[in-house]
């Protein structure tokens, strides 16, 4: 018996899990993947390694709060590096070819204070990873059903092996669903009769994902680009491209490679999600790309590409992580609880760590 099962090794499911165990509870994770990470995620290509979701993580630089002491962390660790901010385009279509001006740098003083942003020289994966220390995690396995036991006195969590692992049950005393918020309600809508609050589903209804078609494509010649992200505006088929080699120059350039990440626009990607040939879906990216910025950029040595159901949360936050108000606890969190980015979702983990070791305590 564990005293808390966590569905979900993204950032919101580690922290929370950390935290548990700092303070002394048994704690197990479970994912689908055999990484962790979720979004925060990084793909071994040739010669290096690309960040294929959530590329920088910010912080307020007068935050003092345990954001800032995990950010710190990860600086002395040197798992992070300042992102060159100053490098930020903005690419605007105009007669069908983009022109670029440059954004104003994320580094400059904002009404909530300083902003820095951080990319990871070993991936974003990394600033997962140093969340695990000495965590019980089990991979590769997706959870399809919670329940309370017939007493009511633990959760039943049942899997299914993503992998060649056989599934495993679980039980715990409290429960806690890391995830997506259209994935925690597949699995919280049986709980109706057993009396979930309903309000609960409401909230998770209510919360919007956009999905996105990462393309991840390599070059060994075309000009070395001056930015590192572009950012662009009214493209109906790119939303964003970040050039990883301003992350990682060593490994790329030992190997004469450079290798950007394009991130499509939601709308393309609603369009085209269900294609089952991801190689020609790349090919329709990259032809685009060509004919819009740079031709060469239509020919690279090698790509991947990479669905993301959901990748981002848009709209629809509740504000606060969810709780079932069922008899044993059930908690239901992740970034979208109050919006999309990395310290989002750390902070909503450490909130549910923090509840749900007030109602185990009490």
């Amino acid at each position: 018996m564990w005293d808390v099962a966590i569905a979900g090794a993204g950032i919101s499911g580690l922290t929370c899990a950390l935290a548990l165990q700092e303070a002394g509870y048994r704690v197990i994770v479970v994912d689908k993947s055999k990484g962790v990470g979720g979004r925060a995620a990084t793909r071994r290509l040739e010669h290096t390694w690309v960040d294929h979701g959530a590329p920088t993580l910010s912080r307020n630089l007068e935050d003092e709060a345990q954001y800032g002491t995990y950010v710190t962390t990860l600086l002395e660790k040197s798992l992070i590096q300042p992102w060159p901010a100053a490098q930020i385009y903005r690419a605007a279509v105009h007669q069908g070819r983009w022109h670029l001006d440059k954004c104003e740098a994320s580094g400059t003083i904002q009404d909530s204070g300083t902003i820095q942003d951080y990319a990871a020289p070993a991936g974003m994966t990394a600033i997962a990873k140093a969340l695990t220390d000495n965590l019980d995690i089990c991979r590769a396995q997706r959870v399809t059903k919670v329940q309370l036991d017939s007493q009511q006195s633990y959760w039943q969590i049942a899997t299914e092996a993503t992998a060649k692992d056989l599934p495993i049950t679980l039980r715990a005393r409290a429960l806690v669903l890391a995830m997506p918020a259209p994935q925690a309600l597949d699995l919280c809508t049986p709980l109706l009769e057993a009396g979930i609050d309903p309000s609960a589903i409401a909230a998770l209804k209510n919360v919007r994902f956009d999905p996105c078609i990462t393309t991840m494509a390599g070059y060994r010649s075309g000009e070395n680009p001056f930015w590192s992200e572009l950012c662009c505006q009214d493209d109906p088929i790119i939303q964003r491209i970040l050039c990883d080699r301003h992350k990682r120059p060593i490994p790329e350039v030992e190997h004469g490679e450079t290798w950007f990440v394009i991130h499509s626009t939601p709308v393309f990607a609603a369009q085209h999600f269900h294609e089952s040939d991801l190689t020609a879906l790349g090919q329709q990216i990259l032809e685009h790309l060509g004919q819009v910025y740079r031709p060469w950029m239509a020919q690279p040595f090698a790509f991947q590409v990479h669905r993301w159901r959901y990748a981002i949360a848009s709209g629809g936050y509740p504000g606060d992580p969810l709780s079932a108000n069922m008899s044993l606890p059930l908690w239901i969190c992740g970034d979208w609880c109050t919006g999309n980015k990395i310290q989002d979702a750390f902070e909503v983990g450490l909130d549910v760590a923090q509840r749900i070791h007030h109602q185990l305590s009490v």
